[in-house]
């Protein structure tokens, strides 16, 4: 805002107000046609199920659908279903872990006696364990199962494929293929989200994508919300069931695929997949252990073949598919997203140092060509916001003389040659901390139409920090295995 909100509005003023109500107005119209795919499926899934649902996220939708249809089915009302959990003031994890679940090794018989014999009373970081076989780490932990190789560039080649193997529908499908179900709910819940679940593959085959849609974000917000005390799904040994056995049924696989499989190399796993790289004559072998694990488990598996993935690690890697697409992760991203939506409300900041780094693992194209060339101010945006009782302020040098103004909560700048300094101070004790040390910026919160060579960028702090990233992939030094 030109003013802050307590301010009173004096007659030569107006014309920044209203300026700025204007930008405001054209501003939401633009991110109403961003979202108007999102508004769309909202209004039609509204009409579909005579429900209001035009302001609720994506996993309220869920939750809204899916227990509507188990109220209908128990002949209950909705609203008092709404009220319902089940609360546990401990959980013993043995009487989680699923009977069949068995290992070779010692390492992962370690890792499930441990969850035999553990007891908890929270599921917040409830447990951290790991596991290092064959040279590789398995890490778990309520988030889910992770782990990755040293950071590199792993590629495919004449002798060696890289895939990628996913659980297809990981959370829906671990708890319907082995009828977990939180206990206020019963046996009708699994029957229900079996239902959705056939819904969505039958929507798509048909090309009906209200209905695959709105099967999409019912299915997808059941185990988020069953860890949730305010959802009518909260029942934390349902949550627990479906992240423990998750997590020991993909090492189960692991465990096969490194000691059956000749000379395979693991990636990294990721929750409800993992990554390996193999001889290209091994596919068969390859089918017969996956094959052999889908009839154990009833989950159905998924693969994509990469010819490169650039790993910094497991929350940060770009992967790129055997028909040249890219698949990007953490600070790969150009574009940020979740659930495979685009995500508006994260940081868009310095979309210039993805965009470089695509172009040099993609095409090779060196980071100072790629930057110095590079034609869209906005990419170098840089995006802040202060929280608590820190204020923003910007000093700059205006008439030969010091000017420190105090800024908006939330600012957007880029590093220039010939800007001011900024820092954040605080309105308790006076701290004084600087938000880019050492160097010089220009706000930009009101976009200004120049030729690129008129912002005074600095290039070089842009190309410095794709090099933070490429030189965390591979610094040049020899590895110790």
């Amino acid at each position: 805002m030109p003013f802050e909100h307590d301010h009173w509005i004096l007659p030569n003023e107006i014309e920044n107000v209203l300026s700025y109500n204007l930008n405001d107005v054209k501003a939401t119209k633009k991110f109403y046609w961003l979202s108007k795919d999102l508004v769309d499926l909202r209004k039609k899934l509204g009409r579909k199920y005579n429900l209001n649902l035009i302001n609720h996220n994506d996993p309220k939708i869920g939750q809204e659908i899916f227990g509507r249809e188990i109220a209908r089915r128990k002949g209950w009302s909705y609203y008092s279903l709404r009220d319902m959990r089940t609360y546990r003031s401990s959980i013993n994890l043995g009487e989680c872990v699923l009977p069949d679940i068995a290992f070779e090794s010692k390492e992962f018989n370690k890792i499930l006696e441990f969850f035999k014999n553990t007891t908890i009373i929270t599921t917040y970081k409830a447990f951290e364990q790991s596991v290092i076989y064959k040279g590789f780490k398995y890490d778990y932990g309520t988030g889910g199962l992770h782990g990755c190789i040293d950071s590199g560039v792993y590629e495919a080649d004449d002798t060696y494929d890289i895939v990628d193997i996913d659980v297809r529908g990981y959370y829906a499908d671990v708890g319907i293929s082995n009828n977990f179900y939180p206990k206020h709910l019963g046996q009708e819940f699994v029957e229900v989200y079996k239902g959705f679940v056939e819904m969505k593959n039958q929507a798509g085959r048909d090309k009906d994508f209200v209905t695959k849609a709105a099967m999409k974000l019912t299915n997808n917000s059941v185990y988020g919300k069953s860890n949730d005390q305010y959802s009518l799904f909260y029942d934390p040994v349902y949550t627990m069931k479906i992240c423990i056995n998750g997590q020991l049924l993909l090492s189960m696989l692991a465990e096969t695929l490194v000691d059956e499989m000749e000379d395979i190399t693991v990636l990294q796993v990721n929750t409800d997949g993992i990554t390996i790289k193999m001889l290209n004559t091994g596919h068969n072998q390859l089918d017969l252990i996956c094959n052999d694990w889908e009839k154990k488990t009833s989950l159905v598996l998924e693969y994509a073949n990469y010819s490169k993935m650039v790993i910094r690690d497991v929350n940060n890697y770009l992967a790129i598919t055997t028909d040249g697409k890219a698949k990007p992760k953490g600070a790969f991203e150009v574009i940020p997203m979740q659930n495979g939506a685009i995500a508006y409300n994260k940081n868009w900041s310095m979309r210039v140092v993805p965009k470089a780094i695509h172009a040099f693992y993609l095409h090779g194209t060196p980071i100072n060509e790629f930057v110095y060339n590079h034609q869209d101010i906005y990419d170098f945006a840089i995006g802040f916001r202060s929280k608590g009782d820190w204020d923003v302020y910007y000093t700059s040098i205006q008439n030969n003389e010091k000017v420190k103004e105090k800024q908006q909560k939330t600012i957007r700048y880029y590093m220039s040659k010939q800007g001011g300094a900024l820092t954040k101070q605080n309105r308790v004790d006076n701290r004084v901390i600087s938000i880019e040390s050492s160097r010089t910026a220009k706000l930009f919160n009101q976009y200004v139409e120049l030729p690129m060579k008129d912002y005074a960028i600095d290039y070089e702090y842009y190309i410095t920090q794709a090099n933070k990233i490429i030189n965390a992939v591979d610094d040049g030094q020899l590895k110790l295995f």
